[in-house]
């Protein structure tokens, strides 16, 4: 689905009797245009019958934090302050949309997966503005819980420029205690949604409780995304044999195994497998990916993997996996396609006029094997 035919379809679906001569009023385009971008989405299943009736496809639920990220690119230190406490810095500052959940619900979407965010919301400006834009790029937040009495979750980022290619953070500072709203209770009163769901995605910044009980839900897959905080992993350390699909990174895999980083990583596979992890996919430090399941493990060698420390690199990633999930691609094809969407969304970090799509990850392989 194309970004106009996403419009036309958002249209459609607030109003099912809008006419062909509205819709091109509204966007600006001909009527035979908005004709054209019907019939396509006729074509895909999007619309069915008379009326364009919506035909509610299959989704993905993602919960966790949505958030705004707020980074601070430090050029140089000004040192010329009254007050010695206080240090100033020359920079920039970049601010777009983000949290775990947020980037791999965006990522679905912009691959052309259909992704419902089950996160909270700050009826604040900047909830707003994230609720909108969400909106906009077709995301459905629906099921997000609405705060009238917090402000929207933000994760404040200070890195330090130490050329044109190296940077190094400074700090970080994270507001995302709303997500301890996200309880058993709401969940359940969302439970059609949930169960009617492809696959529940679960941030490991979900509650303990919270978790459990999303993942006592039959029918849909479920899926572990772990960021790399030991609180977090050792938190969910008992689930991990509950779920159908977990990603980490290798640190957190050897500690989830207790295993020692100076010991070989297929020591940590096979606790993995004892502990009784169905399917996980490790990535290894942009080198190479390790598939494990319950009858075997298996290397996949990258030449561009998963940019180690970066989030949106690690949430592109899944997002890949998850929207090839049905395909006849292989495993070494599903990880390379989630492997192009992680270098993707990385060379685009901190900007607003990137296309991650299906076709640009196609068109970056097909690249890559001339």
């Amino acid at each position: 689905m194309t970004a106009r035919e996403r419009q036309v379809y958002l249209m459609i679906k607030e109003n099912p009797m809008i006419t062909q001569e509205e819709i091109s009023k509204e966007l600006g385009i001909s009527r035979s245009a908005a004709s054209v971008h019907i019939s396509s989405l006729l074509r895909q299943g999007a619309l069915r019958g008379r009326g364009y009736v919506v035909n509610e496809a299959e989704y993905d639920v993602v919960a966790g934090v949505a958030s705004i990220d707020i980074l601070g690119l430090i050029d140089g230190e000004i040192s010329d302050s009254v007050n010695e406490d206080i240090e100033n810095y020359q920079g920039r500052i970049s601010v777009r949309y983000g949290g775990a959940a947020y980037n791999i619900a965006e990522y679905i979407t912009r691959l052309g997966g259909s992704a419902r965010l089950l996160a909270t919301m700050s009826n604040d400006i900047f909830g707003q503005q994230l609720r909108g834009y969400c909106e906009e790029i077709g995301i459905n937040v629906d099921d997000c819980l609405t705060m009238h009495d917090d402000s929207q979750a933000m994760m404040l980022q200070f890195r330090r420029n130490m050329s044109d290619h190296n940077e190094h953070n400074v700090g970080i500072l994270n507001h995302d205690s709303s997500i301890a709203r996200l309880t058993p209770e709401y969940c359940h009163s969302k439970n059609k949604m949930l169960s009617n769901a492809r696959n529940i995605i679960l941030t490991d910044i979900l509650r303990e409780e919270t978790v459990s009980y999303l993942l006592s839900i039959e029918r849909p897959q479920s899926w572990l995304v772990f960021s790399g905080a030991i609180s977090r992993l050792e938190l969910l350390r008992p689930f991990v044999g509950e779920v159908d699909h977990i990603y980490m990174n290798l640190q957190s895999a050897l500690r989830l195994a207790g295993i020692e980083s100076s010991e070989s990583y297929e020591a940590g596979v096979l606790r993995l497998m004892k502990m009784g992890v169905r399917e996980a996919f490790i990535s290894c430090n942009n080198q190479y990916v390790l598939h494990v399941t319950q009858k075997d493990w298996k290397q996949y060698r990258m030449i561009n993997g998963v940019k180690a420390g970066s989030e949106r690199g690690k949430d592109a990633f899944v997002a890949g996996l998850i929207c090839t999930q049905d395909s006849d691609k292989s495993m070494a094809d599903r990880i390379r396609y989630a492997a192009a969407c992680s270098r993707l969304a990385v060379s685009n970090d901190f900007k607003e006029d990137y296309a991650l799509s299906d076709e640009a990850v196609e068109r970056l392989l097909a690249a890559e094997r001339s």
